[in-house]
């Protein structure tokens, strides 16, 4: 906006100068253009248009140039590098595929993802994340820590579910099964030599079974081996002894709280603790106590754990399945995405297809389940989201035919191996799990959150570079700063805000940022606040020191016109560090260990010393002695002084109640009084020391 403002005043007053002013042919024009055209005469045209621009209409115009082209070329360049960076650290990280250069920025802005779980197939992973053997923790090895005596009891324990199918705790035996094989449990000789003599599940709880098995061919015919799985707390409640990693049996008693304790800080962790006790009889019966506690293992269910991190991270969670809605529901509150105490609501395909535009959105906020539904209920559940507002991801692609969903929804994303390869193809992203969501999530919004201080960052830079180049040309005719050394300092801010946006730091905590709605801005309001404080308080540094810089003993036109231009980069770049946040005490360790960030900002650095001490054409016709360095970074850290001044003042004794309170009471009485912002004090300082330099006693202007 700012510049199509600026663009409309150039071409008023050019129009205004063709039809009325006359055209002198003095050598303010451009060389004509016939026949061969020479080196020297291009680098004429060149040395005009960019080096040393006439006039206030040439200035600004080349001015604006440079901006027109750093806003709609530089910008979506270097975004665009990022991003391919981004993506190559979700392929490499965490083997997601983005298939498109948008779709992990996209997902980090997602606020409903709707996922598929026909057939419970992304309800089946389970990882044990700790398996402890008393109270040490085997998981690594568990074959070459524990007693062999414990180790074939495990062993039985596990694989006694193979046998009696029936009182497994599908899924939760098939991955403890393939964890078992995997570290190297030998849960397969149970086939052979076991025989299994009775089985039940506890009554109390249907997540507890028990059964008894009696080894074939032993020495002792008469001892049969009973073990118990389950639910930890109800199976600890069973035990009165427990075994070690080494084998020793202790009483249970005086150690019963620590056990306690650690089935409370797996439940904490997020983790389903279960526990596989045995025991021996030689009565043909199932005793429920005086067992001996194996083990303790915490178990974590994939999508479960996914589905409640993405939910803690702001993101509403919609399930929907072609499965019948009862079985649907339980599911959906075994992950906790169904809480009919909260009036969560859930519907059939054929309701939610029945149901009015008005209606429809109405239930949509409280929706959280949709069964028994078709391919078009899933199209329209993605369309009804996205007209409500909010970003849509769609996980699924188990069939043909969720391709149209996965195509409508802002995110497609399929499980590598359990789409059809037509879902693939239509899908923005392929993921080899669903424990990839929440990573892909941190990812996306921590790259969306980097593209927002990017894009603050260059439109601060190009909008202070703007108004300082239109107020000195409008009063002198003539900008400290040349469209040559803006373009100087735009790829400076290219380069070190292309470096710092491929950066991830953990104290942004981007997963805790609420996601951001369909129709909201790049840029908040809070962001274009700062970026507007920012600017202010550039050109009225800049514009003060350009204007009073001449009372400075030894201070001629040409060096105030070569620090001005020094200060402004290094105001840019010291600009970079504040507004990414490097400067904070988590975030500066990280930066120092990072080489490539210091090696590029030492280099900056040095190019900048030499273009202004040696590149005097480019840098502003004279070279730069000690105390005018110092002066220049005095000059480039005081925008960002009085702006953390001004937000200090603004948080400190601006009560945000007691002006709500003073607005109402004026609008009830409306009064309408005149306002000032405080932030017109620079430009007031400004204003009252350029006057009295340029107004004369016979009550003219005079302008140099």
């Amino acid at each position: 906006n700012l510049s199509l403002a600026v663009t409309v005043l150039i071409a008023l007053v050019a129009l205004i100068r063709l039809l009325w002013r006359k055209h002198s042919g003095d050598d303010h024009e451009l060389p004509e253009l016939k026949g061969n055209v020479s080196v020297g005469t291009v680098m004429k045209i060149f040395e005009r248009f960019l080096l040393k621009p006439q006039g206030k209409i040439s200035i600004l115009v080349s001015a604006l140039t440079v901006v027109a082209i750093a806003v709609q070329h530089g910008m979506p360049f270097v975004i665009t590098v990022s991003l391919f960076f981004w993506n190559d650290k979700l392929l490499i990280n965490h083997h997601a595929k983005p298939q498109n250069l948008s779709a992990g920025a996209t997902m980090g802005i997602a606020s409903v993802i709707c996922i598929d779980v026909t057939g419970g197939l992304v309800c089946n992973r389970v990882d044990v994340s700790k398996f402890c053997i008393g109270e040490k923790d085997v998981n690594n090895d568990v074959a070459s820590e524990i007693n062999q005596a414990v180790l074939q009891a495990l062993e039985r324990g596990i694989g006694a579910s193979v046998l009696v199918p029936e009182i497994s705790l599908w899924p939760t035996t098939d991955w403890l099964v393939s964890w078992a094989k995997s570290r190297s449990l030998n849960v397969e000789f149970v086939d052979q030599n076991l025989s299994v003599l009775e089985h039940r599940k506890l009554s109390s709880n249907n997540k507890v079974c028990g059964v008894l098995v009696k080894i074939n061919g032993g020495d002792e015919d008469k001892i049969m081996h009973m073990h118990w799985s389950g639910t930890a707390s109800t199976i600890l409640n069973m035990c009165s002894y427990y075994y070690d990693s080494e084998g020793k049996s202790f009483e249970i008693k005086g150690e019963k709280r620590r056990f306690q304790k650690l089935i409370k800080d797996m439940e904490d962790s997020g983790l389903r603790p279960i526990a596989f006790a045995c025991g021996q009889t030689e009565v043909s019966e199932i005793k429920e106590n005086g067992l001996h506690l194996l083990a303790l293992a915490g178990l974590r269910e994939e999508i479960k754990s996914t589905v409640e991190a993405l939910r803690n991270a702001g993101v509403r969670i919609i399930l929907v399945s072609e499965d019948e809605l009862l079985a649907v529901t339980e599911v959906a509150c075994e992950l906790g995405n169904f809480r009919p105490e909260s009036n969560d609501i859930a519907l059939e395909g054929e309701q939610f297809r029945e149901l009015n535009s008005t209606e429809r959105m109405a239930k949509l906020d409280s929706m959280t389940l949709m069964g028994s539904c078709l391919a078009d209920d899933k199209l329209l559940l993605v369309q009804s989201v996205k007209e409500k507002g909010h970003v849509v991801a769609f996980f699924g692609g188990s069939s043909t035919r969720d391709t149209p969903a996965l195509k409508e929804a802002d995110v497609g994303i399929t499980e590598e191996n359990k789409c059809t390869e037509m879902a693939r193809e239509c899908s923005d992203i392929v993921i080899s799990a669903v424990g990839s969501l929440l990573p892909i999530l941190k990812l996306g919004r921590c790259a969306y959150c980097n593209i927002q201080k990017f894009t603050k960052l260059q439109l601060t830079g190009c909008a202070s570079g703007l108004l300082i180049t239109l107020v000195t040309t409008l009063i002198l005719e003539e900008s400290p700063i040349t469209s040559i050394q803006l373009i100087w300092v735009y790829s400076i801010m290219y380069m070190l805000g292309g470096l710092i946006m491929r950066m991830e730091f953990k104290d942004q905590e981007p997963v805790t940022n609420p996601p951001a709605r369909r129709t909201k801005s790049l840029l908040d309001k809070v962001m274009w606040k700062h970026t507007a404080v920012q600017v202010l308080c550039q050109v009225g540094v800049f514009l003060i020191f350009q204007f009073a810089g001449q009372v400075i003993p030894g201070m001629n036109r040409d060096i105030r016109k070569a620090m001005t231009f020094n200060s402004f980069t290094l105001c840019q770049v010291f600009n970079q560090f504040d507004a990414m946040r490097l400067l904070k005490k988590a975030v500066l360790p990280v930066v120092l260990k990072k080489f490539n960030v210091l090696m590029v900002f030492l280099i900056v650095i040095a190019a900048q010393v030499l273009v202004v001490e040696f590149a005097t054409s480019l840098a502003g016709y004279q070279r730069l002695n000690g105390m005018q360095w110092g002066i220049c970074f005095i000059l480039a850290v005081l925008p960002w002084g009085i702006h953390r001044a001004v937000n200090f003042i603004a948080d400190s004794f601006l009560d945000r109640s007691l002006s709500g309170i003073l607005r109402l009471e004026f609008s009830r009485r409306q009064q309408h009084r005149p306002y000032v912002s405080f932030l017109s004090i620079p430009f007031s300082m400004f204003l009252y020391i350029s006057i009295s330099h340029y107004y004369n006693p016979d009550n003219s202007f005079t302008f140099r």
